[in-house]
């Protein structure tokens, strides 16, 4: 069983060490690169560790788009939406996250997603739900 630490401890230490690294001019996306990696390397090493994980890093980064997904961001400009509203889909579930393409700046970059499935929630009619309006 992992024991129990002192997580504010541990984030003091942390924010230093990322302070020094960044004021020695190492890259914000680098450092999250790093950070995905060493996790990555836990999960293998350490399986009590990988289950708590799992919940956390379950969408790989992926260099290359594999074949059958696309990004968001080419989803919005073949189907006319906007990011944003794709990134909502994904957050309230009506579509899936099959992984990240690594972006240039922040390591992460874009979702992932199966092109039918945009295009299948771009055919539902919008919901119009929400705090009925008054009678005047």
């Amino acid at each position: 069983m992992i024991e129990k630490i002192d997580t504010t401890r541990v984030a003091e230490d942390l924010r230093e060490i990322l302070k020094t690294a960044l004021a020695d001019g190492v890259g914000q996306g680098e450092l999250v690169s790093t950070f995905a990696t060493i996790m990555t390397e836990a999960d293998r090493e350490d399986p009590e560790l990988a289950e708590l994980a799992e919940e956390r890093w379950d969408h790989p980064i992926y260099d290359e788009i594999p074949p059958g997904l696309i990004d968001i961001r080419t989803a919005a400009e073949r189907y006319n939406c906007t990011i944003k509203q794709l990134q909502a889909w994904i957050r309230r579930g009506h579509i899936s996250s099959y992984g990240r393409i690594r972006g240039p700046a922040r390591g992460g970059g874009y979702h992932l997603v199966k092109e039918k499935q945009v295009v299948e929630r771009m055919a539902m009619p919008p919901n119009r739900g929400g705090r009925p309006r008054k009678n005047i």
